[in-house]
């Protein structure tokens, strides 16, 4: 059944290359584009300086390697092949932590079951496949458990191999902490990674340098990433973006004590576990609206919630009786301070949060799993806990089958026929198809030159999902989201701000754009262009009408 499991998940994976691109993913390569510009950037710059940045020294290599390897595979294709790959990486390193985590094969095929059938509930693994920052995050963090949990068998050796170790954990933490803010969130998990690394001689020097360097570089990334997500330049986006955050609301005591009963129900995590249940209408239509009928949502999200809040209750109970049996000394153990940094961890996200989109529970699930995983490595053979693991094993495994064939069967139609359409499927205006993108990218060419587009490398050019991936070599773009819709805060009317930042001009889907800019486009296939001369001519007839109305 082991086996089964497994290969259930990892087809399931698979079958995520169909799932369509969502802006998110594009909007992350926005925001972290110091490897081309020099330079980090929002999708715009209203928010003032701070939405211009240069991030930290040890961020860099990240921002090179991704400048990189988003430019030599340009398309959406890779984006969803990359998501997908991550994931896998990420199952392997899960697998090898159950192996090091214990030496009885039973146990071991008994968390492997558990493991692969939470992992496979619903439309986790679909959202898994999403190529987001979290994905770098959890597969540091999950190797960093692998460091800590891998012991040497010659003690002598570990005064040359601990600080090694250390280096190690200190160095995934930086990519975890280049890559999102969340980084700075699991950080203490790094430390307890660092803390239970086995003794040595040199032990404490090594992890007081370990630890030490750990601090400096959170408190560097907490700072940069506090700025970049801060918005003075703009109040209404700055609301917008702090509404995003229950932290804002600590300025305003009454609000926060109104919500406070709300807010510790917020922080339980089966409020992501709901977040993969297949429903009618998912966020923002990242799956093909009505999909799934209602039965369901109504049938597997309760079924789905209990399996995983037995499961948590299963790892919270084994580190209680852990705790018990050693006292002080359980925080030595790698298998018990991980799991405890990580429950720890998700509760204080899940409470801080106020909007919980989908694609969150592709990073706290997985790492509740491998909380789950490694608790349940610390249990006593005849104690309460494999009892309690060997009756929900196979209950989880045979949920994820049943629920893998209701996703199969109701969307491999509608993730099949968007993959067959170009650029934007119908009724998916924040997605992208993964397959067929050489027509797109033949109809931005040639609106290019009908519109008589600079040969030069363009200047804050306004693109969309699709088109980023022709233009992203070009100076800062800037996308519709933060021109046209969404997070354009104070700024109403994209023509005029484009015009204000020097701007080459449009290179957009034309069904996105507003119906005046259609008008004047020029068109090739389904991409619109508007170059800069046109969008200084709209500007300057706006003017001289205002003028005409004010005589």
């Amino acid at each position: 059944m082991a086996w089964i499991a497994l290969a259930t998940v990892v087809a399931l994976l698979l079958f995520g290359l169909f799932v369509p691109v969502y802006t998110d993913e594009i909007g992350w390569r926005f925001q972290e584009r110091a490897g081309i510009d020099g330079i980090d950037m929002m999708i715009n710059d209203v928010c003032g300086h701070n939405t211009l940045a240069t991030p930290p020294w040890f961020m860099l290599p990240v921002r090179w390697f991704s400048a990189a390897a988003n430019t030599a595979l340009p398309s959406p294709l890779y984006v969803r092949i990359e998501g997908t790959g991550c994931a896998l990486l990420w199952l392997t390193l899960l697998l090898q932590i159950i192996r090091l985590g214990t030496a009885r094969h039973g146990e071991r095929s008994y968390l492997t079951m558990l493991a692969a059938g939470l992992i496979g509930m619903g439309l986790l693994p679909l959202l898994m496949v999403m190529s987001r920052p979290e994905q770098p995050l959890i597969i540091c963090t999950t190797a960093m458990v692998i460091i800590a949990l891998a012991q040497g068998r010659d003690d002598r050796a570990s005064n040359f191999v601990l600080p090694l170790k250390v280096a190690g954990v200190v160095a995934l933490a930086a990519i975890a902490l280049s890559y999102h803010l969340k980084g700075v969130l699991y950080s203490p998990v790094a430390a307890a990674c660092i803390v239970t690394c086995r003794p040595g001689r040199h032990a404490v020097v090594s992890k007081v340098a370990g630890l030490a360097c750990l601090i400096a570089l959170t408190a560097l990334a907490a700072a940069y990433w506090t700025s970049r997500f801060s918005c003075p330049g703009d109040p209404v986006l700055a609301a917008k973006l702090a509404h995003q955050n229950v932290l804002v609301m600590l300025g305003r005591p009454s609000e926060y004590l109104r919500h406070l009963p709300g807010l510790f129900l917020n922080a339980l995590p089966q409020r992501y576990v709901a977040l993969t249940v297949p429903a009618e209408m998912q966020m923002s239509g990242w799956i093909p609206a009505h999909t799934f009928p209602a039965w369901v949502a109504f049938v597997f999200g309760p079924l789905q919630i209990l399996v995983w809040t037995t499961a948590i209750g299963m790892a919270a109970l084994s580190l209680m009786l852990f705790a018990a049996r050693h006292g002080v000394r359980a925080v030595l153990e790698v298998r018990f301070a991980a799991p405890l940094a990580i429950l720890a961890c998700v509760l204080v996200w899940g409470f801080s949060q106020n909007i919980k989109n989908d694609y969150e529970a592709a990073h706290v699930l997985p790492l509740l799993a491998l909380a789950i995983v490694l608790s349940a490595t610390l249990a006593e053979p005849a104690g309460a806990i494999p009892r309690l693991l060997h009756g929900l094993a196979p209950v989880a495994v045979a949920l994820t089958m049943i629920s893998t064939l209701v996703v199969v069967i109701y969307c491999v139609g509608p993730l099949t026929r968007a993959a067959g359409s170009p650029g934007f499927p119908p009724n998916q205006l924040y997605s992208v198809a993964n397959f067929h993108f050489g027509q797109i990218r033949r109809d931005a060419y040639n609106a290019m030159q009908r519109a008589h587009f600079p040969k030069r490398r363009l200047r804050r050019v306004l693109v969309d999902d699709t088109t980023y991936f022709i233009l992203q070599g070009s100076y800062l773009p800037l996308h519709r989201l933060g021109v046209i819709e969404t997070w354009v805060g104070r700024n109403t009317d994209p023509v005029v701000y484009l015009v204000s930042r020097r701007s080459d001009g449009i290179v957009m889907g034309c069904k996105l754009l507003p119906q005046a800019l259609q008008d004047v486009a020029v068109r090739s296939g389904a991409v619109c262009a508007v170059n800069a001369s046109t969008l200084r001519a709209m500007v300057s007839a706006a003017s001289s009408r205002d003028a005409e109305r004010e005589l």
